[in-house]
């Protein structure tokens, strides 16, 4: 309806200016006076352009009328169309809301990825339909991430275990498959330019005849934009390729989640990134509403890889909200992320709790 309303009206703007264009011709052929001329056409063309275009601003009173009604069906946060992320700690933080943008960072192997599929996938699962574009794994590679999460079968075991092994668990692995196999989550494993993505989504939102929830990136620097730019430097690239996902969350009016690589991070006393570390790699924060990193403690220092192995997902930039932690349990075997029991409490915990000068530093 809404693509044949836009037809709609610009063939009566067309209309109007082949109307005008007639008028200026005759006009000029009798010898009329030329500036009344062009200032009448001028007026005529304005006015054809206002008759069939909608209003691109609002009066300040109604804006307040329309956050009002948000308000009383309750918090912001929770409304319809705003997206969890699967995490309950991280949820307690931050919400994906519709038009805005959200970087994911972390080291090589920190667990970026695991988080940004995890998360596209309890939204498919739970929400609605979610597009993953996939510049880092192959889509066989995120499936079997998947299976061996939802089934507790370990991904190795479908890599390189022996197959009466394999033979053993299939049914364990088959059975997990319902949980999230139907699930409207729409995997690309192809590099892909941002006008490429573009319409790829609307694609799926034509095929599915409902919006889509959310949509993830992994990563930016992988993109076509950015891979095969010609002009520019890196750092250049890599900002006008954040601002376009950005345009594309505003024009589908959804989350648009990228995952970033950040550089090494030297030596340092504290591990964790931090906004700092965004920059140092080029990524254009300043586009993001949100930016997350992942942290792990036993990725710099070694630990029982047989003990509990936790994690933290740090919320260094929140413009609609609180910055912090949360704390998930990290799962080599799968690898994955998972919520820790309620209240829980380690030593690593205690070693990690952000102090009131460390959050500072994160804004």
């Amino acid at each position: 309806v809404e693509y044949y309303a836009r037809m709609v009206r610009d063939r009566a703007m067309r209309r109007e200016v082949i109307k005008t264009s007639l008028h200026l011709m005759r006009s000029c052929y009798d010898g009329e006076d030329v500036i009344p001329i062009v200032s009448s056409s001028v007026t005529k063309l304005l006015d054809a352009q206002i008759g069939v275009s909608e209003a691109k601003s609002k009066k300040l009173s109604e804006w307040v009328s329309e956050v009002n009604q948000e308000l009383q069906i309750g918090p912001l946060d929770v409304r319809p169309g705003t997206v969890s992320s699967g995490f309950r700690d991280l949820d307690s933080l931050m919400r994906l809301r519709p038009k805005t943008m959200c970087y994911i960072g972390g080291r090589p192997g920190s667990g970026k990825t695991c988080c940004a599929t995890q998360m596209a996938l309890s939204i498919a699962k739970n929400q609605g339909p979610v597009a993953y574009f996939s510049n880092e794994l192959s889509g066989t590679d995120s499936v079997v991430r998947m299976i061996a999460q939802e089934s507790g079968v370990p991904s190795k075991v479908m890599y390189s275990g022996n197959k009466r092994e394999l033979e053993f668990m299939l049914n364990k692995i088959f059975a997990s498959q319902s949980k999230f196999s139907s699930s409207p989550f729409f995997l690309s494993d192809e590099i892909l330019s941002i006008n490429e993505i573009h319409s790829e989504c609307q694609r799926i939102i034509n095929a599915q005849q409902q919006p889509l929830k959310a949509v993830f990136v992994d990563r930016i620097e992988l993109l076509k934009d950015v891979v095969f730019s010609r002009h520019g430097t890196y750092n250049e690239t890599l900002q006008e390729a954040s601002a376009k996902l950005k345009l594309l969350a505003r024009e589908f009016n959804i989350p648009v989640v990228v995952v970033m690589q950040l550089k090494r991070l030297g030596s340092r006393q504290d591990m964790r990134p931090t906004l700092e570390d965004f920059r140092g790699s080029g990524a254009p924060e300043q586009d993001s509403q949100v930016a997350i990193a992942v942290y792990r403690d036993d990725y710099y220092y070694p630990m029982d890889p047989n003990g509990p192995l936790e994690a933290e997902i740090i919320v260094l930039k929140n413009t609609q909200g609180p910055i912090g932690t949360a704390r998930v349990k990290w799962s080599p075997q799968f690898p994955g992320f998972f919520d820790l029991a309620p209240n829980k409490q380690t030593p690593f915990q205690e070693r990690s709790v952000m102090t009131s000068d460390r959050a500072s530093s994160y804004k």
